[in-house]
């Protein structure tokens, strides 16, 4: 990266946006007095020389700059609350670069973050009043843009920099985590009460030490609270945090989050605990339940972020099924080494967002099968992290349980930063008393993955084997409770290509937030190489481009011996069709479905009957032809058989003897 360097406050605009531009910055025109830019393309603003001073030179403005990876990974924390300037330096890390005007000193530090963190904006709407200033501390970064100096504040105040050295480079998953804590401090001294003070650090404190959190850490949270409140006995707060210290240790009685939302509005305890990664119910006992009720008018609408339309989004949580080695764990390797270097998830044109993955998994070894895998697959063996084995109190390991340790597993995701968890497979981490083929239990323990997944905003997937049991329909072709299904806003299948054994094919078997995506054809390669002396063979996903093959298509051909008599019928039905000549094959799929077969199912008893393809123009337009092998010389010379269009249907279909599709016997 290079070397920091400001040669002195600007003097005009032009002056300012050449030297931002100079330090590697993408400077933006603003209106005068005003945050707005002049134009709607300003992520897209590519300024050169002439563009800066046909921008800047022409009367009067004020300036910008483009935050993220345009303008060398800069991001701003933005303090707009008076009680986050003043609790910033207790948790920010200090930095040369800070501004502000004579109304907000210090309202703005500035970094350089590896790896970027994602904008993040921390608000208080538990007021009233509509016109109360909200807005409590935003760490902006990609997608955002930031008013500098020498820019005119809309209230007439002149920005100006408080310093002229370089911003600090730190770690942005570790700038997140200290933003969340000054977000939650901010919040909780807003509403910290005259008279009620002693009672809030004690059950604050009560709360924050039945989290896990240290007592060290506890006094420093709760003593910044209390000085930027204004606690006349601020002093006195750390020492309200030892004495319930001593409560909890001695099994004595100690407030903590019920007394908590008595004395602060119940919504913003759950919010600032929630910023801080901590779940309600590890904090409290069981207390009587009142409603808790959303009106739409409060609730504002969110884009769904995706990493794969129809297939993976950020917040929410995709299950991939299917037979073991069919591939399925390596499609989710695949998917985490492009995320952990930002290329394209399955070949497809749109790169993600490099970051961190985290696996929750333990059917394979970690050495002899996924480092090479992630190796062979092009991984940045760095940002793809294994969570194996959780070590108790009294130092025995066990696996991970859900729903028991997902505060655990939501610790591990923060710290990282991780924007993809796979948990492959889910039924080895089911928590004791949860029976997989229960609704009830299967919900109660994934609700809370489902819920951590809106609130990190991780990316889910869920790996799960599927059942033995016959069903034509690949929503319930997922071992146990259909519950997974119905809380995954995804599901996918992997199985073999019933076309081509060699290959395979990843489909969509649901997807209730857009439109469902195309299936997708891949073949596992053998792939070699050599790390650190080692010598190692593994596979390799190769994607090949989409299929028409359909979720419960590649379901029903994996079922057995109903489905092996149903492929007999499929043959002997297609046989006697084709003994007399070629038939068009959308004729012969179109009277298929009409008999139970399945398009799968035919193009198996195709494959197996020998059953060749041939293209010929009619004069419908170009059309495929299937026909017994022996009738290839007459077609190909033109003698097809094929009957005209005024000779009628060209379909001889019998009656079948099938039954007709249903739940348990359906191709």
């Amino acid at each position: 990266m290079k070397e920091y360097q400001d040669t002195g406050p600007a003097t005009t605009m032009l002056a300012a946006a050449l030297e931002f531009r100079r330090q590697g910055l993408i400077p933006i025109p603003l209106r005068a007095r005003s945050k707005v830019p002049p134009f709607d393309k300003w992520p897209d603003y590519e300024p050169t020389d002439a563009h800066l001073r046909a921008d800047f030179d022409n009367g009067p403005c004020n300036i910008g700059i483009v935050l993220g990876a345009r303008s060398g990974n800069r991001v701003d924390v933005d303090l707009d609350d008076p009680r986050a300037v003043a609790l910033a330096p207790r948790f920010l890390p200090p930095t040369g670069r800070k501004h502000g005007r004579p109304g907000a000193r210090s309202s703005h530090f500035q970094y350089v973050a590896d790896p970027l963190p994602k904008t993040r904006r921390f608000s208080d709407h538990s007021g009233k009043d509509p016109d109360e200033r909200n807005r409590l501390v935003e760490l902006l970064s990609t997608g955002s843009y930031v008013m500098m100096p020498p820019s005119t504040h809309p209230t007439g105040e002149q920005l100006y920099q408080e310093s002229h050295q370089g911003p600090t480079l730190v770690d942005g998953r570790e700038l997140e985590h200290r933003v969340r804590r000054l977000a939650a401090a901010t919040l909780l001294a807003r509403h910290w009460r005259t008279g009620q003070r002693h009672d809030t650090a004690l059950a604050l404190a009560g709360a924050l030490l039945r989290s896990g959190q240290s007592e060290d850490t506890v006094q420093e949270f709760v003593g910044a609270i209390a000085e930027a409140a204004g606690d006349e006995e601020a002093v006195e707060r750390p020492r309200d945090v030892t004495t319930t210290a001593g409560r909890l240790e001695s099994g004595e009685p100690a407030t903590g989050t019920p007394t908590l939302a008595q004395l602060m509005p119940r919504e913003v305890v759950e919010k600032a605990f929630s910023w801080l990664g901590i779940e309600w119910n590890t904090t409290t006992h069981k207390r009587g339940s009142r409603p808790l009720v959303k009106t739409a008018s409060d609730i504002e609408p969110e884009e769904v972020r995706y990493l794969s339309r129809g297939r993976l989004a950020y917040g929410k949580v995709t299950v991939e099924d299917g037979d073991p080695d069919c591939g399925k764990s390596l499609i989710t390797l695949d998917i985490a080494s492009r995320i952990s270097t930002g290329r394209p998830l399955f070949d497809l044109h749109e790169p993600v967002e490099r970051s961190d993955v985290l696996f929750v998994c333990c059917e394979d070894g970690l050495g002899d099968t996924i480092r090479p895998r992630l190796e062979a697959h092009g991984a940045d063996p760095r940002r793809v992290h294994f969570l194996q084995e959780v070590e108790q109190a009294d130092g025995e390991r066990r696996l991970p349980k859900i729903p028991e340790d997902l505060e655990t597993i939501r610790t591990v995701v923060e710290q990282h930063g991780a924007q993809l968890l796979v948990i492959d497979p889910i039924s080895a981490y089911l928590g004791d008393g949860i029976d997989s083929h229960k609704d009830s239990k299967m919900r109660q323990a994934l609700a809370p993955l489902a819920k951590l997944a809106e609130d990190t905003g991780v990316a889910v997937i869920v790996v799960r084997h599927l059942r033995k049991a016959e069903t034509s329909k690949a929503i319930y072709a997922g071992l146990g409770s259909i519950a997974l299904t119905a809380l995954a806003r995804f599901a996918l299948v992997v199985a073999r290509d019933p076309d081509n054994p060699e290959d395979r094919v990843l489909a969509s078997a649901k997807c209730n937030v857009t439109q469902k995506p195309p299936s997708l054809r891949f073949r596992i390669k053998t792939a070699t190489g050599t790390s650190k002396s080692i010598t190692w063979e593994c596979g390799q996903i190769e994607w090949l481009g989409e299929s028409e093959i359909t979720a419960d298509e590649l379901v029903q051909q994996t079922q057995g011996p109903a489905r092996a008599k149903q492929l007999e019928e499929a043959k002997d039905r297609l046989r006697q069709e084709l003994v007399s000549g070629p038939v068009a094959s959308a004729d012969l799929f179109e009277a298929a479905k009409a008999q139970g077969f399945s398009k799968s199912t035919v193009r198996r008893a195709k494959r197996e009957l020998g059953v060749v393809d041939r293209k010929k123009a009619t004069p419908e337009g170009t059309r495929t032809f299937w026909m017994l092998d022996k009738d290839q010389d007459q077609f190909l010379r033109g003698g097809d058989g094929v009957p005209n269009k005024d000779e009628g249907p060209v379909l001889r279909l019998l009656p079948s003897t099938v039954s007709p599709p249903n739940e348990e016997n359906d191709e």
